[in-house]
């Protein structure tokens, strides 16, 4: 009797696994089907995307287009080395005016808008480089990735290949945590577009085991300054954040002709000389670009701050208050034992 059960178990148990081998490989084969109509339906419709790879990036080609013929257009993924962007292109027309854009976003719920816009005519560009920083910029990463495709007009009339990529150096040290999507257009001087595409990537904060996280900022100033004002704000997070009796505002270019006796604008800038001394020296500022890798760490804040978690809000402004550079900085403080007198201060 117990045979014949084991025996049925075992039966029922073999129908089972074949009942699961069954559905899965025929969920499979469905979704192989679908798949496989979808690229067939893109690729007649003239477009091609790839997904994301271990660099985090991928590209969207959008065709066809009015005035050339994309002859290849593809990804090479190559390991720990950034993703080569394939493109072959006949332009059969004579270009004398070629108008390139950019536009950046950045991905919160969906992407918005990121100040990273760029339009420029490429052949007077040519002829006479623009001061835009970040046309400048731009025209770096061509040179370095594409350079046997800048020169001076007229373009068109030939077939173009380009392998272009991105990598990590291309990007601001400054450059904001997340996902961004970079749209490109080329377009002749009828505005007809002869090439457009789409590339993600993220931007990704690296921190530093048992250290500060360091944050990078790179920020041109055209203009000669004789007045900065220097503002800080501390909120404490109960449950939202309220404001914390730690405020600064102070005219740097006046503080370094005479410091101040103020405990809190003391205490503030010397975290400033212990992490960006290059910076403070006596005015006039601007006219140039500021590099900064500025920090906080434990010895920066008295021992008698009270546990919990911080938000820090700070402007740096003009003489006519219009802001150089603002930022909010998000820390905890975590204690144990007794708060410490606030005489520590």
């Amino acid at each position: 009797m117990a045979n014949n059960v084991a025996g049925q178990l075992l039966v029922y148990a073999l129908l089972l696994f074949f009942m699961v081998v069954v559905v899965f490989l025929s969920y499979a084969m469905i979704l192989h089907t679908e798949q496989t109509q979808m690229w067939s339906t893109i690729k007649d419709r003239g477009a091609m995307r790839t997904m994301p790879n271990g660099t985090t990036n991928y590209w969207y080609y959008i065709t066809p287009y009015e005035v050339s013929e994309l002859l290849q257009c593809k990804t090479v993924l190559r390991r720990n080395k950034p993703t080569f962007f394939n493109l072959t292109i006949q332009v059969p027309n004579v270009l004398n005016l070629l108008y390139f854009q950019v536009k950046t976003f950045y991905r919160l719920n969906d992407y918005q808008p990121f100040p990273i816009s760029i339009i420029t005519e490429v052949c007077s560009y040519l002829r006479n480089p623009s001061d835009d920083v970040f046309s400048r910029h731009l025209m770096s990463v061509f040179f370095e990735t594409i350079p046997h495709l800048l020169y001076y007009c007229p373009h068109g009339n030939t077939t173009y290949h380009a392998e272009y990529w991105l990598e990590d150096k291309f990007f601001p040290k400054s450059m904001p945590a997340g996902d961004y999507r970079q749209d490109v257009w080329f377009r002749d001087e009828e505005n007809r577009t002869m090439l457009s595409y789409q590339a993600f990537f993220s931007c990704k904060t690296i921190l530093r085991r048992n250290s500060p996280t360091f944050f990078n900022i790179t920020l041109h100033v055209p203009k000669v300054l004789t007045v900065v004002y220097f503002q800080l704000k501390t909120y404490y997070r109960l449950n939202d954040y309220q404001a914390f009796p730690v405020d600064v505002l102070l005219e740097a270019c006046a503080y370094f002709r005479n410091p101040s006796e103020d405990i809190f604008s003391r205490h503030v800038m010397s975290v400033l000389f212990a992490t960006s001394p290059q910076l403070l020296y006596y005015c006039p500022h601007g006219n140039r670009t500021y590099n900064v890798a500025y920090w906080l760490e434990d010895r920066f804040f008295p021992k008698s701050m009270p546990a919990g978690d911080y938000r820090m809000d700070v402007w740096f402004r003009d003489e006519l208050n219009m802001t150089l550079i603002s930022y909010q900085a998000y820390f905890s403080v975590r204690r144990r034992g007794v708060w410490r007198s606030l005489l520590e201060w």
